[in-house]
């Protein structure tokens, strides 16, 4: 059970790991990234202006003030932890 459930994380962390990288990359390669999930998924402009739209309209305060404004650090380990 403790296994199938890490194995559905892996990939979510990895993301993170990912969205982390990419953002520091700057607004130029952020931008780029999602022309090319709009291109890849077939999203109308419509679409793509209400995806948009919801996540440009957020409050950053809010988010700060909500701990919302960071991803989670990455997982910690003890050396020699039993698998499970």
């Amino acid at each position: 059970m403790h296994a199938a459930r890490r194995a559905r994380k892996i990939p979510r962390l990895q993301r993170q790991r990912y969205a982390e990288r990419i953002w520091r990359l700057g607004d130029r390669v952020q931008f780029e990234l999602v022309e090319k999930f709009i291109e890849h998924f077939g999203l109308d402009e419509e679409a793509a202006r209400q995806i948009l739209d919801r996540f440009a309209g957020l409050d950053i305060e809010v988010l700060r003030a909500l701990g919302a404004d960071r991803l989670s650090p990455a997982p910690i380990r003890s050396v020699g932890e039993a698998q499970q």
